[in-house]
């Protein structure tokens, strides 16, 4: 049987490799596209507290801060989503390129891949309203409307009918890693879970009642540290996935432009 380049492990393993290549990078970009989400989150959790009953929600300042935190990270989750694809895509190819470069295509691009944005979440709704299973298929058919975006210039319906060109007769395949990497965040997140409990065990000693942890500010403070070491993990890879497909795809199904040989049989790189 033929050996294939996006085979679930092939993507798993590069993906990993990848990861680690861009992390620090985009664990700082991520910081940047969530800091003012956890600072309101943390402040939220301060009036709890301290605040009789539900006084917190009068508090018309936190309000502001909390709609500002809002606004802030839809714009921000695009600019920076396009500034980590992009350092992937560098990573891949073994190219590097300033950071003021990379900052600035990320702004200039940032209309355009909005408006690409909100057409994706648009026919993906549309989809999902008439059935479940079209707005799936629909949806990974454009997963990778954002590398397509970065790496080829197109824009609009152009990058969706290109990025369901390059999943055509993949999608089981993007499903199959997707689940995967649920699994494991999954485990993550039970582990960091017990390390925040661990550190909070105190505090469970010292309320037996179950509703009083709640209104403590050491499991406030554990709850925020932990949803943000989470969140500085698990974003990343929502962009690095995306990418390795799409850099397998373009080997799988167009190896002469890309400048490789087709997929060979006995070949090391994995079984379809």
């Amino acid at each position: 049987m033929a050996q294939h380049y996006a085979t679930p492990w092939n993507i798993l393993k590069e993906s990993f490799i990848y990861y680690g290549k861009t992390f620090k990078f985009n664990a700082l970009a991520v910081t940047a596209m969530y800091l003012p989400f956890f600072l309101t989150l943390s402040r939220l959790m301060q009036h709890m507290i301290s605040s009789v009953e539900y006084e917190y929600m009068m508090d018309l300042k936190f309000w502001i801060w909390y709609g500002a935190s809002m606004l802030y990270m839809l714009p921000a989750y695009i600019y920076f989503g396009y500034v980590m694809t992009r350092k992937v895509g560098l990573a891949y190819r073994g190219e590097e390129e300033p950071l003021s470069e990379t900052l600035r295509l990320g702004l200039s691009n940032f209309f355009p891949l909005f408006l690409l944005s909100l057409l994706l979440t648009l026919g993906f709704l549309g989809g999902y309203l008439l059935l479940v299973v079209p707005g799936i298929i629909l949806l990974l058919a454009w997963s990778l409307y954002q590398p397509v975006f970065v790496e080829e210039g197109l824009r609009g319906k152009a990058a969706l009918k290109r990025s369901r060109q390059l999943t055509k007769g993949f999608k089981g395949e993007i499903f199959g890693v997707a689940f995967m990497l649920v699994m494991l965040l999954y485990i993550v997140m039970l582990v960091l879970g017990g390390i925040i409990l661990t550190l909070s065990w105190n505090t469970l000693m010292t309320h037996p009642q179950p509703e009083e942890i709640f209104m403590t500010r050491r499991f406030w403070n554990g709850y925020t540290l932990f949803m943000g070491l989470f969140t500085i993990l698990l974003i990343p890879f929502y962009f690095v996935i995306p990418s390795i497909f799409y850099f397998n795809l373009k080997k799988e199904k167009e190896p002469i432009e890309t400048g490789l040989e087709p997929p060979r049989p006995n070949s090391p790189i994995g079984l379809y």
